[in-house]
């Protein structure tokens, strides 16, 4: 009779943790699906993340079926903030350029890597030789307008104090609006949600403002408009990895078309250098004349 006491004993405490153990699952499900994949909780995730990298590439693709058009930058956030891009055109006549930029908040840099232009072929003369497009007072600003002309996701590696304050401002003045996402996208074997969102126009130049701030780049935030002309405001589409919290893809209006922001490489840095000879572009226009 003792001995059947004790099992019944150890019988009950299986059977309690067993029960302990399905709940504690069973919550975590709850947990994971309720609220992890929460549409909302996902999306703002996944813009923190983005403003949380020390690398990103991202590539815009305005290829038609008259020519093919793409533009591939790596944004680097350390040891620097810079951006490296090629940019590729080719129609099937033959015409082809290939170019390359450096930029820095302080120096652009540009070369041809490749030139086939029949109707101007002393651009061919410029092939391999790197110009020095802006520095100091001249600068262009086009690592400014890399990182945030027409851009839909605003990307860097800024700490969590000024990721929280950025993200608190966009939700504060309404810069995203979420409307839907209830379509997925394939990429690679990797389901995203497709989140439909507005965008506003007002918020985004605020927002700007702060960003390029907080960047390091306050030069140009003194250049944002504090106001804006457009009296539409856009709907734009979003693609997230609800598990990942990765941005796959932005454009404006819909994905896959013309234009679309393709995000990869995330966390993926290396050190940009400047060329070590680069000529100014005075210097380039007489090479290409006097050759």
């Amino acid at each position: 009779m003792k001995q059947k006491q004790i099992d019944g004993m150890v019988f009950s405490t299986w059977i309690l943790l067993l029960s302990s153990l399905l709940i504690f699952v069973a919550s975590g499900v709850f947990w994971y699906r309720s609220i992890y994949l929460d549409e909302t909780r996902t999306f703002w995730s996944a813009i923190d993340n983005a403003l949380a990298t020390s690398g990103v590439e991202r590539t815009l693709d305005y290829s038609t079926e008259a020519a093919l058009q793409t533009q591939v930058t790596h944004f680097s956030f350390a040891p620097r903030i810079a951006s490296e891009t090629t940019a590729t055109y080719k129609v099937p006549e033959g015409q082809e350029v290939v170019s390359r930029a450096i930029a820095f908040s302080d120096a652009e840099y540009a070369v041809f890597e490749n030139v086939a232009n029949a109707e101007n072929p002393e651009l061919k003369k410029a092939e391999g030789i790197w110009t020095n497009t802006g520095s100091g007072d001249q600068i262009t600003g086009a690592l400014a307008d890399g990182l945030t002309n027409g851009t839909l996701v605003f990307v860097g590696n800024l700490p969590k104090t000024k990721r929280d304050q950025l993200v608190a401002l966009m939700r504060e003045t309404k810069m995203y609006e979420i409307i839907s996402s209830s379509e997925t996208k394939d990429y690679s074997g990797k389901t995203a949600n497709v989140y439909t969102v507005r965008l506003n126009p007002e918020s985004y130049n605020v927002v700007l403002v702060n960003y390029f701030q907080m960047i390091g780049m306050p030069r140009f935030a003194e250049q944002v408009s504090s106001t804006t002309t457009d009296s539409v405001i856009p709907m734009i589409e979003i693609a997230i990895d609800p598990k990942t919290r990765t941005i796959y893809e932005a454009a404006y209006p819909k994905l896959g078309e013309p234009g679309s922001q393709m995000f990869n490489l995330w966390g993926v840095s290396r050190e940009v250098t400047a060329p070590e000879n680069a000529v100014s572009t005075d210097e380039l226009r007489k090479l290409i004349g006097d050759s």
